[in-house]
């Protein structure tokens, strides 16, 4: 059996995707839909270097949160020739209850993993500030993107490699999900590296299956803006 896609040039088998997939709409690059040459894969990359550097040594947070977001978006955005269906569409009502759901779930995930890790369960360090709620609407697009452009890249690569779409899925998201949980790590303490690895690498899982569910990059944003959101509240309210 065979299916064709929106956005997807070539044919694939229907048994090459997970059942949970959305399988009207192809990840994008995986099968050149469409096709980036190496150069872009390097400018993609380069630039998620580069947002993050601007958005750690920018003063103010909106404009640290904007360019954290712009300067991987346009290049990908880019490649994709403009067409923002291919990552972004508009969310149905079950697209937002997903995203509060897969939000829920991660909230349970991170609880029983701090109880386990016998790690405090608290809201963030940072101050919470009218600018700095606003600079997450941006920033949180940004930390989807850092995520979202290294595992295409990492799909299109393995998949070229080994011809298994199933197997380089998984492994693609395992690999992202493991460097993002070392983002949000010292290196200090090896509790602190598993820490970081369970919790928020591991915990990703919850925002990648929201993606794959609808391939809409807009649900694991919303699932990770319930979930900031939750945290900053707590700050504020002391805890």
């Amino acid at each position: 059996l065979i299916i064709n896609y929106k956005i997807n040039f070539d044919v694939i088998l229907m048994s090459d995707f997970f059942k949970f997939e959305n399988r009207e709409f192809e990840i994008p690059f995986v099968n050149h839909n469409p096709r980036v040459p190496k150069i872009g894969w390097a400018i993609m990359l380069f630039c998620i270097l580069i947002s993050f550097l601007l958005y750690l040594f920018a003063n103010d947070p909106i404009i640290g949160g904007i360019l954290f977001f712009a300067v991987p978006f346009i290049p990908l955005m880019y490649y994709l020739k403009w067409d923002f269906s291919a990552i972004i569409r508009k969310p149905s009502r079950k697209d937002v209850l997903l995203a509060f759901c897969l939000f829920v779930m991660y909230m349970i995930y991170g609880t029983v993993m701090c109880f386990v890790l016998e790690s405090p369960v608290t809201g963030t360090d940072e101050a919470v500030t009218l600018q700095s709620m606003i600079g997450l609407i941006f920033s949180l697009m940004g930390e989807e993107l850092i995520k979202f452009i290294p595992f295409l890249f990492l799909m299109r690569l393995s998949l070229k490699l080994s011809g298994n779409r199933k197997a380089s899925l998984v492994l693609s998201a395992a690999i992202v999900m493991a460097f993002f949980g070392l983002l949000h790590t010292d290196f200090t303490t090896p509790s602190i590296i598993l820490q970081g690895l369970l919790i928020q690498g591991l915990g990703t899982i919850f925002e990648f299956y929201g993606y794959f569910k609808t391939k809409n990059l807009l649900v694991p944003y919303m699932s990770h803006i319930f979930t900031d959101v939750f945290i900053y509240s707590l700050t504020f309210l002391g805890f």
